[in-house]
């Protein structure tokens, strides 16, 4: 298979489990839980190029419910952000500038989220243990 076809192929399966989880009901866990192992599944497969692999790690974090396992996932596809951005010059390729400008926006957004809902369960469980 040629670049193009890996990319429209992961980039179906991307979007796929994308409408999937915005069309799932936040109450109903069957249908998340099936959003998280299409997720998984998706990057598991082999042949995933780094930037399809970097979104849908963070599309995961975004559909965790373990704030911590979230965390982790969110450092791993920083990671492999950092390894993506040494293979490409800025200013080279405007569209791959794009996409990379997009996931270092959209790991600094789930950084903060994250942090806070962080913040927000250690202030529960201090909350918890005085009472």
């Amino acid at each position: 298979m040629d670049s193009d076809t890996i990319n429209r192929t992961f980039t179906k399966a991307y979007n796929d489990i994308v409408k999937a989880y915005d069309a799932a009901d936040e109450t109903n866990q069957v249908e998340l839980r099936q959003c998280i192992a299409q997720a998984r599944a998706l990057l598991a497969e082999h042949a995933i190029p780094r930037y399809h692999s970097i979104k849908t790690q963070l599309l995961l974090v975004s559909m965790l419910p373990d704030v911590d396992e979230a965390a982790a996932l969110l450092r791993d596809a920083d990671i492999m952000f950092r390894v993506l951005c040494t293979q490409h010059r800025k200013g080279e390729d405007a569209e791959i500038d794009e996409g990379l400008d997009e996931l270092s926006a959209a790991i600094e957004d789930l950084r903060t989220k994250l942090h806070a809902e962080q913040a927000g369960e250690a202030e529960e469980s201090e909350e918890g243990s005085t009472n």
